[in-house]
């Protein structure tokens, strides 16, 4: 990969920590060209050969590889195990002012990767209709290989986040790690996650008016 131009979504993004650590690990550091690219062209830069390859979440990833365009480098998944590719961002003035609404939302959340894992085939079809893309692209890229993304790791880990921001220090996106209070788990820990069965159960309840 040496002399390539690799794209990443953003120089935020936990792919864009992930290939540095690749290029830090093979010896690569400064001789890959890692760009920034809006996930939705990466595969139209690819197919042009604007791009040699691109490093990002699905359903993205997927679109050429089942057009036959790419092949498969690794998943992300197979150099960083328990990659964490969405976070819920909450300020801490709604924490103290709302728990019940942040109680709700984070439910929710953890509710709907349960839905979603067990009904992956509705699930891509709603997730087509905001990520504007194929019902059956979607469907590919949920599942497969099959069980690869995880719906079931909602609880946030102290070291998990630890890693992230040592990782941001270490490639210069930011200046200090500490993480002290920026955490906070006890909603994802406390939610309910029974009687998930249609997508109508996914809200279990509703705030009071």
């Amino acid at each position: 990969m040496a002399g390539k131009t690799v794209a990443v979504p953003l120089r935020h993004s936990g792919h864009y920590l992930s290939i540095h650590q690749l290029m830090e690990d093979q010896g690569l550091m400064g001789q890959i060209n890692v760009v920034e690219m809006n996930p939705p062209d990466m595969a139209a830069a690819l197919a042009a050969g604007s791009l040699d390859a691109y490093y990002v979440g699905e359903p993205f990833a997927a679109k050429t590889l089942r057009g036959g365009i790419a092949k498969r480098v690794f998943y992300v998944e197979e150099v960083w195990p328990g990659f964490i590719c969405n976070l819920a961002v909450v300020k801490q003035r709604l924490i103290k002012k709302e728990p019940a609404i942040v109680e709700l939302l984070v439910e929710g959340a953890a509710r709907s990767g349960l839905w979603a894992m067990r009904n992956y085939r509705e699930a891509a079809q709603i997730a087509s209709t905001y990520w504007n893309q194929p019902i059956d692209l979607v469907e590919y890229a949920m599942n497969t290989p099959e069980n690869r993304i995880r719906y079931d790791l909602f609880v946030p880990k102290q070291e998990e986040m630890q890693k992230i921001a040592d990782l941001m220090v270490r490639f210069h996106l930011i200046a200090d790690n500490q993480m002290a209070g920026l955490v906070e788990d006890r909603f994802a820990k406390a939610a309910h996650l029974d009687g998930v069965t249609d997508s109508n159960s996914i809200l279990r309840r509703s705030l009071s008016p």
